[in-house]
């Protein structure tokens, strides 16, 4: 079953795309900065942005692995263990899912310790509080439409999208109906 739902955040939503060169600079040495080739660190933010020509988007991994963490804190009916993987077999979520906006609201910057203890500065794209986005998901088994919602509103309030979630990224489903 098909469904579409919108989502309305409730505290500021972070960006923080990892790129493939950063994927093989950690694995070459754990131990040095991720962006370790941006030359102006000011421009920083545009490397952990997810746009296109379309403008900003929230990439579908997000909400799909907001889900399959939400699905730990539900039970199966007829088992002792959690949903997470049940839902992991069987969801598939629309890969762009775009804001509606050609850059962020503002930038956020911290400085995020590394492991030998130095501290680097990150700066996120941030969109405010109240940023609404659609999602278009599909179900594969059938499953209640009900606890489908419960499990979405959830992965809202404790799970969280982006970066330094659960502090940040969290929402609320302002609609959500089977898609036609």
């Amino acid at each position: 079953m098909k469904y579409n739902f919108t989502i309305k955040f409730t505290s500021q939503y972070l960006q923080a795309r990892f790129s493939d060169e950063a994927k093989e600079g950690l694995l070459e040495n754990a131990r040095k900065t991720v962006i370790k080739d941006v030359k102006d660190e000011d421009e920083m933010w545009l490397r952990f942005s997810y746009f296109d020509k379309n403008g900003y988007y929230i990439p579908g991994e997000q909400i799909y692995m907001a889900l399959v963490y939400s699905g730990k804190d539900f039970k199966m009916k007829s088992s002792r263990c959690n949903i997470s993987n049940y839902i992991k077999a069987n969801l598939i979520v629309s890969e762009f899912n775009y804001l509606g906006k050609k850059k962020p609201d503002e930038l956020i910057v911290s400085y995020v310790k590394r492991k030998d203890g130095s501290r680097v500065k990150v700066i996120h794209p941030s969109f405010k509080q109240g940023t609404e986005c659609d999602f278009e998901i599909d179900f594969i088994d059938d499953y209640p439409e009900k606890e489908l919602k419960l499990l979405i509103e959830n992965a809202g309030k404790r799970c969280g999208i982006g970066a330094r979630r659960p502090r940040f990224g969290r929402f609320e489903v302002t609609s959500f109906k089977k898609a036609k």
